[in-house]
């Protein structure tokens, strides 16, 4: 009888991935289009909240993979002419609860181009921006390595990036849950965040 090998005819077309830590009464999940989801069932929607960076316009979704079978870090990649993104997200509980988005993009080509990143928060709850941070509801924080700039309905356009030919570029994003700091994460603090959670896992 001739073995049978692995078989993905009747995968799912769409799928969630669990971010959140053991025991962890945050239960923070990824789309399979590398959005964060919040608020399973608790509005009008089947999330109330997605949040997502957009850092080249029209960029195709090419896949979803972890970084690890034991570590839950999810890798999105996505390309655009002359252009490659990949999106890493995970969860730390050190030095506070909260989820964490690693974009990086590389000009594939020789020309320098101007990019308009945008930070998207699509949600039904009301949204304040303090300073450097959006606060959701009154309670979550999100805030970005780029300045944040002014907002265009649920999205906010954030500080242009130049990239030469070959150039290679990394924007951060971190959702704190159930606390607002008043302080954006810096690039650096979200790498080592990355660093630290690979290694605990």
């Amino acid at each position: 009888m001739k073995r049978s090998g692995k078989d993905f005819l009747f995968s799912p077309p769409e799928w969630q991935t669990a971010l959140c830590l053991p025991d962890d009464p945050h239960k923070s999940l990824l789309s399979r289009m590398g959005e964060l989801l919040y608020g399973y069932r608790q509005g009008p929607r089947e999330f109330d909240t997605r949040i997502r960076v957009e850092v080249v316009e029209g960029a195709v979704w090419q896949g979803q993979e972890l970084h690890a079978p034991r570590i839950p870090l999810v890798r999105t990649t996505r390309s655009a002419p002359g252009f490659e993104v990949e999106e890493e997200s995970f969860s730390v509980a050190s030095p506070d609860r909260r989820d964490v988005m690693l974009v990086r993009v590389r000009n594939l080509g020789t020309a320098t181009h101007t990019l308009q990143p945008r930070l998207v928060v699509d949600t039904v709850h009301p949204v304040k921006c303090a300073g450097t941070c959006l606060v959701i509801n009154g309670q979550d924080e999100v805030s970005c390595s780029l300045a944040l700039g002014e907002a265009e309905g649920n999205a906010w356009k954030l500080a242009p990036l130049i990239l030469d030919g070959g150039q290679e570029c990394v924007v951060a994003v971190s959702v704190g849950i159930g606390k607002a700091t008043g302080k954006a994460i810096a690039l650096q603090e979200a790498t080592a965040l990355r660093d630290r959670m690979i290694v605990y896992w």
